[in-house]
């Protein structure tokens, strides 16, 4: 079975799919203390290795064994996006407790949105839409935009009072000084409402569709499910995405000084959305560079941090997320450091018989503006681009004189094309 865990901390919700339907045993299907409501008898609480440990395990000893069917994966809905090491540790204890070779993490509130719009096809949401929950007196805050079928983007969470959420919203665009500017707002919590949460829907403008789903929390992780493992709808291939919270440092000496400082790696977290399970190449890394913390000119040392961008201190213990020590002779001088979200790692592509592009001598800008034409136009051909725009490009390529196409002219026109090529190839993404 296909097992789904909404991890929460007031409550946690357990369900599954199996064989293309949702499991219906009372003893998988059901609503559980919190993690922070839970008792725990060897370990204080949830946030470390132990307590994951002792969480989980009671969660299948209680309700996943009884049923004796085996579990084939896991899916874990969390409130938050976690930092890259309690990710990967969250991940570490789940696959160990369940018996897995890989378990998947995805951001609450996306899972209740999405879950949302496969019940509701006829009216789907769609634009702006803040998503909240009660935890008994505060409130949790998720921001998310959706742009027709090209995906859902998590741009902000939040937990403190309304002020404080109007202050964090303004700052992405979803309230000003005009009040909300939002196209809908869903509950994912049943009422009574707190008075507070109260208060907030009375602030909303009219045109705001306030949305209250029963049984949220049980549809959303079963229908991530059937998208994930059932693909039963073509429009369910749309992208999870998210801003990330935290920010990347390397850490440097200090010329003439005995010690270090944290120098941040231009890899633009705080506006870039990052896809759910891809990868992204944060630095290279050199041997002989600025950022190797060693004197001994055999080795290299690297290390690399990952901080809370919602703070302003830098500092350093929990937060390395990858050290580096060894024989120079061991890696190669240039070293490509990637960040995959899948896995909640960094990780080194130390091939050195990959081709070093930087080492390239600098080709001019009509051999750059050459190289790419043929390929773009398989890609419009293979993607069934506008018929004329194909038709153009074809005459284009055939009448092309490579002499003249130095001048100027010649150069706009390629670039045109090029730049119609990507635009319908990114409408018909």
């Amino acid at each position: 079975m296909h097992l789904a865990i909404d991890l929460g901390n007031t409550y946690t919700f357990l369900t599954c799919w199996e064989k293309g339907k949702p499991h219906i045993d009372a003893c998988i299907r059901v609503s559980i203390p919190g993690m922070t409501r839970f008792s725990y008898s060897t370990a204080k609480y949830f946030w470390d290795r132990d307590g994951m440990r002792e969480y989980l395990g009671h969660l299948y000893l209680e309700y996943i064994l009884p049923s004796r069917i085996m579990v084939e994966s896991a899916t874990i809905l969390f409130p938050t996006i976690l930092n890259l090491n309690t990710h990967r540790m969250l991940l570490d204890v789940a696959e160990e407790v369940f018996g897995l070779s890989d378990v998947s993490i995805i951001p609450q509130p996306i899972a209740l949105v999405y879950g949302y719009n496969l019940h509701n096809p006829q009216l789907p949401l769609t634009g702006d839409i803040m998503v909240i929950h009660s935890h008994e007196a505060e409130l949790n805050f998720a921001f998310i935009s959706i742009i027709d079928t090209y995906g859902i983007t998590l741009e902000k969470q939040f937990t403190g009072s309304l002020s404080q959420a109007q202050k964090e919203a303004a700052l992405i665009g979803f309230y000003s000084h005009e009040g909300w500017q939002l196209d809908s707002v869903l509950l994912g919590a049943d009422p009574p409402y707190p008075s507070v949460l109260d208060e907030l829907l009375k602030s909303l403008p009219e045109k705001v569709n306030v949305i209250s789903e029963q049984n949220l929390q049980f549809v959303a992780p079963l229908d991530v499910l059937s998208w994930a493992y059932q693909e039963k709808s073509p429009n369910l291939s749309c992208a999870m995405s998210f801003v990330y919270p935290f920010e990347f440092y390397i850490e440097k000496l200090i010329p003439n000084q005995d010690a270090t400082e944290l120098v941040k790696i231009p890899f633009d977290t705080a506006n870039l959305e990052l896809e759910y399970g891809a990868n992204y190449q944060l630095l290279t890394l050199n041997s002989s560079g600025m950022y190797n913390l060693t004197n001994d000119p055999d080795r290299v040392k690297f290390n690399i941090y990952e901080l809370d961008n919602s703070h302003g201190s830098q500092t350093t213990g929990s937060n390395l997320i990858l050290a580096i020590d060894s024989l120079k002779s061991d890696l190669p001088e240039r070293m490509q450091l990637y960040l995959d979200m899948a896995t909640a790692t960094l990780s080194l592509e130390i091939n050195s018989d990959k081709i070093d592009r930087i080492s390239f001598a600098e080709l001019d800008f009509h051999s750059r503006l050459l190289s790419g034409q043929g390929k773009i136009y398989e890609m419009l051909k293979s993607n069934n681009a506008q018929h004329k725009l194909i038709a153009d490009f074809e005459n284009h390529l055939l009448y092309a004189n490579p002499e003249s196409q130095t001048h100027l002219t010649d150069q706009t026109e390629l670039i045109l094309f090029r730049l119609y090529a990507l635009l319908q190839l990114w409408q018909g993404k």
